[in-house]
Parts: C-alpha cells; structure tokens; sequence
C-alpha cells in the first residue's frame, strides 16, 4: 500500500466534497408547475426524498374529488392521485403530511348521504391503502393531521354534528385509522380550526377562530393546549389590539415561541403575533401591500432567519360598498406575497408574484432541502382554475428551470413551462428573447422526432406565446425546445394526456 498516494486520493476527494457544496450553496434548484385543469392545492408537504406532494381537489364532472399530485426536487410530476373518482361522491384534502414509513396521511371531508371528516393513508407511490370516515348527519370537516409517537394520527376537526355551532373536534385513531378517542371543544359561538401542532412530547396545541364576524364581530384567536387523553391543560384567547382576529396558521419556533399569522378581516392587513410556551403574548406585527387588503394564509419558521410568511391580495371595495372595506376577486386579478420576517418583526423582504389575467393564491409553504421555500396553492379566473406549485430560492427569487442553474445562468433562460401541462389536446407555450434574431420553436416526441414546428422566423426582443394543438397525436411526453441564432436556449418537457 503506498501511503502518500492513499493521502493524495484521500485529500483530493475531500477538496472534492467541498467543491460539490460550495456549488450546492450557491445553485439553489427553481421552478414553477401549474397542474392539472380544474385542480386547487390547499396544503402542501416536502418529503424525505426533497420532492413535494399538494393536496385538494379536482372538478370531476358533478362534484370535486380529493386530488394529491407528488413532485420530484426538479419539479417534475412524479404521479397524481384522484380518491373515488368513479362516483358521485364529493371530496377535498385539506392537509398533508408525510408519515413515518415514508407515505402520506391526509385529511379533509366525504360526501355521501352527509359530509363527513376524512383520514386516508397512502404509500410512498400514492396508492390508497386505507380510508376512514368520522362524523354526524350534518357537515365535518377534517382539517389538520399529525402523526403521534404511537404511529397513530391527530386529528383537528371543523364540525356542526354535534351542537348549534361549528365547534372544533379533535380525533386520535391509531396507525390504521381506528377511532381511539375523540372530544368536542363546544363554545356559545362559532369556533372555526385554523390548525394544529406537536409542540412537546405527548402534548398538542391547536387554534382557531372564535367569535362573531363583521365590524362589530368579537373575533378572536382560542389558544387550547391539549395531553395524549386530550384532555385540557391550559387555553388563552388573544386579539390583534381591538380588530376582528382570524388566525390561519402556526408554528412553534426553535426557540419554543408559539408564532401565529392570519389576517385583520375588516382592517385588510395581515398579522403575525408571538407567544410564550405557555400562549401568553408577547409580541404582535402587521403587514399590508400598499392599497389591498392583505391576508395571510400559512407560516413557517427559517430557521437562523426568522419566519417566512406567504400572503394573498386583491382590490379593496371603496368604504361606500358592502361590508365596509372588503377585498373582492372580480376586476384587477389578486396576486400572491413572500415575505421573510426576522424575528425581531423586521421585513428581511416582500416578493410579489402575479399570474397575468388569473387571480393567484398561495395557500402553503414549506422549507426545502437547499435553504429556499416551496409553495403551493392555485390560480384562476372566471373559467378556470388551476394548481400551482413554485421551489424558490432562499431569497423568495425563481427562474422557471428542470435543471440546476448557477445564478446568472438561470437570468439567461427565457423558456417556461407550457400552461396548462398536463394538457389535452392544446397548451400554450411562452419564452423571452433579449434582442432581436432568428428564432426556432419546436416540438420533438420521446423519441426525438420533430412534430411540430411552431416558430420559425426573426423576431424582435420581446415576451411571446405560440399554442401547441396536438388533437392529431396520441397521448404522450413531448420536448419543446427554444433556440435563437442556432444556439439552444433552453429543453423542457410536457404530457399530452387524453
């Protein structure tokens, strides 16, 4: 064995392994997927593997079906999921999350003779293993679940079952769905889930909205601290100054710091409050886009950074109209924020990010592998609607990409995804052009035989859009690809499903 040649191997693989992370911590993966036509997220969870997988729903000819769609780190669809889609039974997911045994969990609510809270468990592939219903006669909802340490599930629950009220139900079953234990948090007035958490071992905390709406509506945030019987160990109600307070979502800081965000329903700002282990408060911040009513929807800790907050906004009636200052979804199209917030409430930044004609919405965030965020949620207008998942980088910044780019890079891709994608049987294909050339736009099949050309000619610099029909080819992967003056700028990939 020669020994100052083991060294050598041994001191170039280490310089090797710090060339490979410093390029990993200065090349963040982005980019963004719409899904498929008729489809909305509303929760979204990253898993071991770094991919993503969303839940909601998707329009089914008479009613929506619970819809899950799993994406790899790139971004690529790695399979999607449709519960009960052969009948006339309505659906939603509501949550996400990934289990211990690396499937998924997730909850929402089952329409058959009455709506009934939903838990359903899948594998790592997306095929259903096991579902269960819970409920009464009337609506319940589920709308936020945990694992437990049992290999069991919590549930927080919306329901109208069981008294006057919407109330808030919270469910344990065991690792295959079987009712364990289920108590009724029953007040005088509407108390309405925003969501729930593990924040020590065997003890769970969960919020909600309590409290009449409207101007002079008492809405407030309930606090309620539960053990692993759920039985009650200490509750705390809080409001924003004097405002009408809806909470819609929590997390427990490394620090132990209970943090909570939602929105002022009548002051159009959105807010981030901060409490001790024990919910009293400590601190409370409000944000609000110049001239829209601002409202927050999820909150995530980054760590070392402080809390990334993700927003929707719309146009604000004049104070003349119903209900006072109230947003609105018709005229100018609402639009999504990013926000990072130190942890001393200082606004580290505000991305802004609109979807041309369509109103969107973020509804979930979750820290990725890398130190960026990914987000889901949906998009739409008066005829049509759409799921949306966007991988960021750790400032809030993407280039739409399938690949690892340094950052100047992917400045210079201008070819995006197609919309919609999956498609059938025409999408529309967009890409940017700096200054002016001959420039070539065109689709190849799997197999790398070109079907379609769809630019072919000198343009100006510009943002352009050219629709791909394919109702003459069969179902399929396509590659779509840009090049200007004989140089490529830029591959991507897109199913024809029919």
């Amino acid at each position: 064995m020669n020994t100052i040649s083991d060294l050598r191997i041994l001191f170039l693989s280490a310089i090797l392994i710090l060339l490979m992370n410093s390029a990993e911590s200065v090349s963040q993966i982005t980019w963004e997927r719409t899904s498929i036509n008729g489809s909305s997220f509303f929760n979204m969870t990253t898993t071991m593997d770094s991919g993503t997988v969303s839940t909601g729903r998707i329009w089914r000819s008479t009613d929506y079906r619970l819809f899950l769609e799993k994406r790899s780190r790139y971004g690529e669809l790695v399979w999607n999921t449709v519960f009960d889609s052969n009948s006339n039974n309505g659906s939603v997911g509501f949550w996400v999350e990934e289990t211990l045994d690396g499937g998924i969990i997730v909850t929402g609510y089952y329409s058959i003779a009455s709506t009934d809270i939903l838990l359903m468990k899948l594998n790592s592939q997306g095929i259903i293993q096991w579902y269960k219903t819970f409920g009464g006669p009337t609506v319940d909802q589920g709308y936020c679940v945990k694992q437990t340490n049992d290999k069991g599930f919590i549930v927080q629950c919306r329901v109208n079952s069981f008294s006057s009220n919407n109330d808030i139900m919270i469910i344990k079953t065991d690792s295959l769905g079987n009712l364990q234990w289920q108590k009724l948090f029953d007040y005088a007035q509407d108390f309405l889930p925003s969501d729930m958490l593990i924040y020590n071992a065997g003890r769970y905390l969960f919020s909600g909205g309590l409290g009449g709406l409207g101007p002079l509506g008492q809405g407030r945030i309930k606090l309620i601290a539960i053990d692993q019987n759920g039985d009650s160990l200490w509750s705390k109600e809080h409001r924003v100054q004097n405002f009408v307070t809806s909470p819609y979502s929590s997390v427990v800081s490394s620090s132990g710091r209970i943090i909570i965000a939602g929105e002022l329903s009548f002051e159009n700002k959105s807010f981030v409050m901060e409490l001790d282990s024990l919910g009293n408060k400590l601190r409370e911040w409000t944000f609000q886009y110049p001239g829209i009513s601002d409202r927050a929807r999820f909150i995530a800790e980054s760590k070392g950074r402080g809390y990334v907050l993700c927003s929707n906004a719309y146009s604000i009636f004049s104070a003349t109209t119903q209900n006072g200052n109230r947003y609105k979804d018709e005229g100018q199209p609402g639009f999504a924020i990013l926000r990072l917030i130190g942890y001393d409430g200082e606004l580290k930044f505000e991305k802004v990010r609109g979807f041309g004609s369509y109103t969107l919405r973020y509804e979930s965030i979750a820290n990725t592998y890398d130190g960026g965020f990914a987000i889901s949620g949906y998009f739409y207008n008066s005829s049509e609607v759409g799921g949306y998942t966007v991988k960021t980088d750790s400032s809030g910044e993407f280039k739409p990409s399938l690949v690892m780019h340094s950052n100047e890079e992917v400045r210079s891709l201008k070819l995006f995804q197609n919309f919609p994608n999956p498609f059938n049987p025409s999408t529309t294909i967009r890409f940017d052009i700096k200054t002016s050339g001959n420039v070539s736009l065109k689709v190849f099949d799997i197999l790398g035989r070109e079907v379609a050309v769809l630019v072919d000619q000198n343009l100006r610099a510009g943002t352009y859009e050219r629709v791909f029909d394919a109702k003459d080819l069969p179902s399929g992967v396509y590659v779509y690809s840009l090049n200007v003056d004989g140089k490529q700028i830029g591959v991507r990939r897109m199913t024809l499903v029919k």
